[in-house]
């Protein structure tokens, strides 16, 4: 399995977070072909996303949450490592409805 970088996006809050070709291939598009998945909707939404989420389920995980045309939720999950400085994306779908977690950022909501 190759760890080729496709991008590297950096959050508003400066984490910088990997995109993998095996990840985007050989997972994101394989098992959530959507139409609104692509490597520049992912980059766009850890860039700016409409808010970020810590993870209920995984340790170390954020979730950054953009709308797509139809009003539903974008999600790009993300695994960190211990100081939260530098992540990979781990996947990325549509959701109709919001995902669980602590919204972390921003940090008025």
């Amino acid at each position: 399995m190759s760890s080729q970088v496709l991008s590297i996006s950096t959050d508003p809050e400066g984490r910088n977070v990997t995109l993998h070709r095996h990840t985007f291939y050989g997972h994101i598009l394989k098992n959530h072909p959507q139409p609104y998945i692509k490597q520049e909707s992912i980059q766009s939404t850890i860039e700016n996303p409409k808010h970020i989420k810590e993870s209920e389920t995984v340790e170390n995980s954020l979730i950054y949450v953009s709308s797509t045309t139809d009003s539903k939720d974008f999600n790009v999950t993300t695994k960190f490592d211990s100081d939260l400085k530098s992540g990979y994306v781990t996947s990325a779908y549509v959701s109709k409805k919001p995902k669980k977690g602590s919204i972390i950022w921003p940090k008025s909501l």
